[in-house]
């Protein structure tokens, strides 16, 4: 499915209709079977936080004379850019906070929202949802854990106070972060997050040493 935005191109795969789908049914199931009406609403809160997440990236990508697009899939979602001119640190690390930024700004909204008296039912669990979800995706995201948001920050925070940035020192602060929210994560009963931070921290710590691979 593709549509535009603002202006902004934008390409729904297949695979976030099956996988996004998919954990939408199973969380709007419970003790007397699926739900449909709870599904939906988390297959809506799900499409909008992937959505306004990535449309932050992209809006200020534009803003610096980028030309965007954005695809949203089963893991998430990616902003891609032609580059038209050479970003510095300063315009990276604004571009790489303004996805999780634009998110917790509007967690900051619902959260207002859900103060107002004798909200409807459906809506009051509609702005629920977005609440949590917003505000979980968008804190992650912030993790300096290779590829989410975060480790893109913390590099270009550090370039734009310092001129440069060792990657690798990044990589394995990323390598660090994540081995440490496999741990907790295991030890939490949160497999499959466990076996997810698992993967990117073998990634980072491969990255960091490439002689590894060898």
């Amino acid at each position: 499915m593709e549509f535009s935005l603002f202006n902004l191109p934008i390409k729904v795969k297949n695979s976030f209709f099956f996988l996004i789908g998919f954990l939408s049914l199973m969380w709007g199931s419970g003790p007397d079977g699926a739900n449909l009406m709870v599904s939906v609403l988390w297959f809506i809160t799900l499409f909008t936080a992937i959505l306004t997440h990535e449309l932050g990236h992209a809006l200020f990508a534009r803003w610096y004379g980028m030309k965007p697009r954005i695809e949203i899939h089963g893991m998430g979602g990616v902003t891609i850019w032609q580059t038209m001119k050479r970003l510095d640190f300063r315009q990276r690390f604004v571009i790489s906070f303004a996805g999780p930024g634009t998110g917790l700004v509007l967690a900051a909204v619902f959260f207002a929202l859900l103060q107002i008296p004798n909200l409807p039912a459906l809506l009051k669990a509609l702005l629920s949802m977005h609440l949590t979800v917003y505000v979980f995706l968008n804190l992650m995201n912030l993790l300096p854990i290779r590829p989410l948001d975060g480790a893109e920050v913390l590099s270009t925070l550090v370039g734009w106070k310092n001129g440069s940035v060792n990657e690798k020192v990044i990589e394995k602060i990323s390598f660090i972060t994540a081995t440490a929210c496999a741990i907790y994560a295991y030890i939490s009963g949160y497999f499959i997050l466990a076996l997810m931070a698992g993967y990117l921290g073998w990634r980072s710590y491969n990255s960091a040493n490439p002689n590894a691979r060898r």
